[in-house]
């Protein structure tokens, strides 16, 4: 159900998996899906929340929301330049480090910025993980010749589990902790995941589609 048939996994002869070799491109794509499924679900669903902890009046809310997924369409907008689709690895680490880190400041200002700058920051950047992730699997699918059905059924399944593990956990950090811990915890999550993906990817098509010359 979760893995397409005829996906080998290679083992080495100690028979520890090698899961940072070139033969693992497939295990990449499943650890850079969950990640990025649980650093979206640990903060969207919850949006409307946020906004009525500021917003009292119902109606209001549905508006800010409202306004919330027109930022998100252009960022989406955004997102579809070519500098940035280009080096679709780069930018998408560059813009969860930078989400991060805004999480993080955003502490220090007083309750109706900090909702504001995290709420309007994260509805503009984070169309990124994943339209910047589908594509670098387009690319995966281009250069490395790995059929899309792989791609992806291994991508949308961890994405999937990904997004179902992020808001339960975030609603109970709000719900006990507040809303300060929770984007401290977002935001040191957020730059740990801009990492981890820039370690996983930044070598990949380097390494791996070379040309081969010959004097």
């Amino acid at each position: 159900m979760f893995w397409p048939q005829g996906v080998s996994v290679t083992f080495e002869s100690n028979t520890k998996f090698k899961i940072f070799s070139k033969d693992s491109v497939l295990i990449k794509v499943a650890i850079s899906s969950l990640l990025l499924g649980f650093l979206v679900s640990l903060y969207d669903p919850l949006i409307p929340a946020f906004i009525k902890n500021v917003v009292p009046q119902l109606g209001l809310v549905s508006i800010y929301t409202t306004i919330c997924g027109v930022l998100t369409v252009l960022g989406s907008l955004w997102m579809t330049r070519e500098r940035i689709t280009s080096n679709s690895v780069y930018f998408l680490s560059f813009f969860a480090l930078l989400l991060g880190v805004i999480f993080i400041i955003s502490t220090g200002f007083s309750d109706i910025y900090k909702y504001l700058i995290t709420i309007v920051m994260f509805s503009l950047l984070y169309p990124a993980y994943f339209q910047l992730k589908d594509v670098y699997e387009y690319d995966l699918i281009q250069n490395l010749h790995i059929p899309k059905p792989m791609i992806v059924a291994v991508s949308q399944t961890s994405l999937m589990f990904g997004d179902s593990a992020g808001t339960p956990i975030s609603s109970w950090v709000f719900e006990k902790r507040g809303y300060d811990q929770l984007i401290i915890y977002y935001g040191i999550f957020s730059i740990c995941i801009a990492v981890v993906f820039f370690i996983l990817w930044r070598n990949t098509f380097q390494k791996t589609v070379k040309p081969n010359i010959k004097n």
